[in-house]
């Protein structure tokens, strides 16, 4: 096991200890958060988001699909991979704030948010440089700029939160087939097992989610 690897399976752990730490503040301080703030963070992310689609988008287009699904990886998104990247750190955010909101209680928080936050910067870090990562960079990226445009509009975009959810679901699904489709045809992919078992395990919470949600419905 290289330093690479070794860095990469530890970032989950930096994330249970952060979070555990901040658990028991909160449980001991009240923290005031500013609204306007968390609008402009998530309005931030969100534009983010969205240029790593579009430039990533307009990059792959140089591409033969195949290739870069299969074979190699897309060039001259030295910034946006990177950028993506980091902002899987900068996500935990997300989780502060739901601890500051449930006043240090974790068990208020679900499990696919809890555990997406901890492995998905090892699963992206491992992505990296691998056929497939452009379908990550993108359909990811999309996924978020429409999550943190709800987050900072949660009013004027309440109609569309279900079709959000339906598309996270959709996204890890294909995610899945690719895995599979890569293995089956040998493709030169070297992801380690924590991103395989990753995509599976967000494809099954979130397929709970959605028939959750069609059972609250129908009551």
């Amino acid at each position: 096991m290289n330093i690479n690897t070794i860095i990469s399976y530890g970032i989950p752990f930096v994330y249970f200890i952060i979070t555990d730490f901040f658990s028991n503040y909160c449980k001991k301080n009240e923290i005031i958060v500013n609204k306007t703030y968390v609008k402009l963070y998530n309005i931030f992310l969100s534009k983010i988001s969205l240029i790593i689609l579009i430039n990533c988008t307009f990059q792959s287009l140089n591409h033969n699909l195949t290739d870069i699904l299969c074979k190699t990886y897309v060039n001259n998104i030295e910034l946006e991979r990177y950028t993506f990247l980091f902002l899987k750190i900068i996500e935990w955010t997300d989780t502060l704030l739901l601890i500051i909101k449930h006043k240090g209680d974790m068990g208020k928080i679900s499990n696919l948010h809890y555990y997406h936050h901890a492995i998905v910067p090892t699963m992206v870090y491992n992505g990296i440089y691998q056929p497939g990562e452009i379908y990550v960079l993108i359909s990811n990226s999309l996924a978020h700029f429409l999550m943190y445009l709800y987050y900072a509009f949660p009013l004027q975009l309440k109609n569309i939160k279900n079709y959000i959810t339906f598309y996270q679901y959709i996204q890890h699904f294909f995610a899945v087939l690719l895995i599979i489709n890569q293995n089956i045809y040998g493709c030169y992919i070297n992801y380690p097992l924590i991103n395989i078992i990753g995509y599976i395990y967000f494809f099954y919470e979130y397929l709970l989610l959605i028939l959750k949600n069609i059972k609250i419905k129908k009551l």
